[in-house]
């Protein structure tokens, strides 16, 4: 499969821990008896792209009384998950942290099985959205002070991360930014530099599939010397080399929306003024 031609994904950053439980000294009377109902859980159903929630488990009673009735008990979001997390006999997977990278309607299950068989089993579902200016940004929430993080996504499975920081200032603007193993760039393997340089296309497919063909697009594998620049700096405000990391950037593609301009960016090594196999997305109010 090829690595970023998704469907859909899954994200996923997972922390398990036990579920416990005390009987009481007397047994349950079939008068007071509490069947344990295999349901989900979130605190957020409705939500925007790169948006996070969480979902769990819920036991009314305990858990070591699921495996009473359940050999095994398996769960996520078979839309995104390459696989289900399965609860072994005294602990289980029990928080997924996640978050959806486009609009849809997406379900998350959760299966008890006995002797093979799907005994019993629960569905949640989930709506996501675009609301903001661009993704789940607004240009005008000043909610939060100074530069905050508005949202993102990991993928375990595939190894790489999307962040959403909003920074405020004279300059507002929001980046994009997707990350893969350890960074900055050291001595990446050949797997782990392979993928970010597909970045490229995820990212541009990305952006397309959620705002629509880009207005310019630069297909050269070399980009050091974009012709885009023109085009960048009637739109942008932000520096080329303004990013940090001792790294200058070079525009790839452009979008206009009615409230952003976007645009994808690729690195340049200052030194060989050659390509630089890491890219980001950078959007900033529009004013054309």
């Amino acid at each position: 499969m090829k690595a970023y031609h998704y469907p859909l994904y899954i994200l996923a950053a997972i922390t398990s821990f036990l579920f416990y439980s005390c009987d009481n000294d007397e047994p349950d009377t079939p008068e007071t008896q509490i069947v344990d109902k295999l349901s989900l859980q979130s605190w957020k159903q409705d939500l925007n792209v790169l948006e996070p929630t969480s979902i769990w488990p819920d036991m009314q009673h305990s858990i070591f009384k699921l495996f009473d009735r359940f050999d095994s008990v398996r769960w996520g979001v078979p839309d995104l998950n390459e696989e289900l997390y399965i609860a072994g006999q005294q602990s289980l997977t029990g928080n997924m942290d996640i978050s959806f990278l486009k609009p849809g309607i997406y379900s998350a299950i959760i299966s008890g099985y006995k002797e093979g068989k799907i005994a019993e089993a629960d569905t949640l579902k989930f709506k996501c959205y675009i609301d903001g200016d661009f993704l789940s940004l607004k240009w005008e929430n000043n909610d939060k002070p100074g530069n905050y993080s508005v949202g993102g996504y990991n993928n375990v499975v595939r190894n790489f991360q999307l962040s959403l920081t909003h920074v405020k200032g004279e300059k507002p603007y929001a980046h994009l930014e997707y990350t893969v193993g350890s960074f900055p760039i050291s001595d990446p393997n050949a797997d782990e530099l392979k993928q970010r340089a597909e970045s490229r296309e995820f990212l541009s497919e990305y952006i397309t599939d959620l705002y629509g063909n880009p207005v310019y697009n630069y297909k050269n594998e070399d980009f050091a010397n974009s012709p885009l620049l023109e085009e960048y700096h009637k739109r942008f405000v932000i520096a080329l080399d303004g990013l940090g990391l001792g790294i200058t950037y070079m525009p790839i593609a452009i979008w206009d929306t009615d409230k952003s301009h976007i645009t994808l960016l690729g690195a340049v090594d200052n030194e060989k003024k050659e390509s630089y196999h890491y890219y980001t997305v950078i959007a900033e109010p529009r004013k054309l």
